[in-house]
């Protein structure tokens, strides 16, 4: 009776083992194929985010592109060209400031060191 119950004991460790082992081989498939999931799902999200900026660094340049041409000496004069005038020595020029408390503020370009007064 002996053999009979250590044989049986052997058996049922023997099952236990197998189906502990496809258990951790069914859990470790099942978790490869959720890494892989979101291995692409994180991948998708790249290439959108990619193309997002290439897309804001195109328009950025384009942005860059129209300062530097706005910046331009010919372009600056061409916007102005019929309404400037050389001053004249006598010639008072009248400054608005938007700063609080700075009121009218004139400079006479007769003075050789063109002083500001504030009234």
């Amino acid at each position: 009776m002996m053999g009979g119950s250590n044989k049986g004991a052997m058996l049922f460790s023997f099952s236990v083992m197998v189906i502990c082992l496809l258990t951790v081989i069914g859990g470790g498939s099942f978790s490869l194929l959720w890494i892989q999931h979101e291995v692409s799902k994180v991948a998708k999200q790249t290439v959108l985010l990619e193309e997002r900026h290439r897309e804001i660094l195109r328009k950025l340049n384009h942005l860059d592109e129209r300062i530097a041409k706005a910046h331009q000496p010919i372009f600056l004069q061409s916007k102005v060209s019929n309404r400037l005038v050389p001053i004249m020595d006598k010639q008072i020029v009248w400054v608005e400031s938007t700063a609080s408390g700075a009121g009218s503020v004139y400079v006479n370009a007769e003075n050789s060191q063109s002083e500001v007064f504030r009234n």
